[in-house]
């Protein structure tokens, strides 16, 4: 009876840490998207988003989670990537392709500008549905100064989705510290695979 006591304890230690990180997820509608965003999460008001990131348009929605450390982004402008907006491409035509491997490389080309230092994990296109997405998985680090002029780095992960339609692009982002990504790179990956339209 000694001898499996050990092993219960450790078999109930187990299945109470693996309580403790699973996430719910639940479908949420933000805008024309569906997507699964953990339950604890909550939507940031406007004034939230603006005083925390200092954005001018609005994105259709920001969840956080209580620290206010991880974030899912949701966001829409009116934007083509097509040639001509009077033409929306189908996800498998090679204009459409060709035109999102050429975004890809803006993209990509831009991250290097915005962070001090990065760590491509993924960049790729894919299509999911009907829909073809640019796929972007990144660990990053911005080096600067706090208002006292003290040097600080800080470190992120990011999943980034990209899709256009015939005149609006959509991105969905997700972002962690990077001390976190061990836990939230599957649950990132769950929900951008659980974007539906």
């Amino acid at each position: 009876m000694r001898k499996s006591l050990p092993v219960f304890l450790i078999l109930v230690f187990a299945i109470l840490l693996s309580a403790f990180t699973s996430v719910n997820l639940v479908e949420t509608q933000v805008g024309k998207v569906t997507l699964p965003i953990p339950q604890e999460f909550y939507k940031l008001n406007d004034q939230d988003v603006v005083s925390t990131f200092g954005m001018v348009h609005l994105p259709l929605g920001i969840y956080s989670n209580t620290e206010r450390d991880i974030f899912i982004a949701v966001t829409s402008k009116e934007d083509s990537l097509t040639r001509s907006s009077k033409i929306e491409y189908k996800a498998s035509s090679p204009e459409y392709v060709d035109d999102l491997k050429l975004y890809q490389m803006f993209q990509k080309s831009s991250l290097y500008n915005i962070y001090s230092k990065i760590n491509i994990h993924t960049d790729t296109l894919v299509t999911i549905g009907t829909r073809r997405y640019m796929i972007m998985e990144f660990d990053s680090e911005i080096n600067g100064e706090n208002s006292q002029g003290v040097p600080t780095t800080t470190d992120h992960y990011n999943y980034v989705m990209h899709c256009f339609t015939r005149n609006k692009s959509y991105i969905i982002n997700f972002s962690c510290p990077k001390e976190k990504m061990e836990k939230w790179k599957p649950i990132a990956s769950e929900i951008m695979a659980g974007v539906k339209w």
